[in-house]
């Protein structure tokens, strides 16, 4: 998963967010299970020049083969540790 680290946020930053988690938990790329199929989900690419980036394609690849089945990858459910 490919996440957002909440506590480093700039003030102004912080402002924009709707909907806030109380996990401060925003995931930007994940996959998981359902049903019978699988599912790849990703939040970047609001301006296209990341598609000229290597790794981004390498990730963008890597989940379209999860979802057909081509890569095999842990896609169990996670439990995330919170601290108090």
């Amino acid at each position: 998963m490919t996440s957002i680290n909440y506590d480093k946020m700039s003030f102004m930053d912080r402002l924009k967010e709707v909907g806030m988690r109380p996990d401060h938990d925003f995931g930007l790329s994940w996959i998981k299970r359902e049903g019978q199929g699988r599912v790849f989900y990703m939040a970047l690419g609001h301006d296209e020049r990341i598609y000229a980036e290597t790794a981004m394609m390498e990730h963008l690849l890597a989940g379209m083969q999860y979802v057909l089945g081509d890569l095999k990858a842990d896609d169990s459910p996670s439990k995330k540790k919170t601290t108090h």
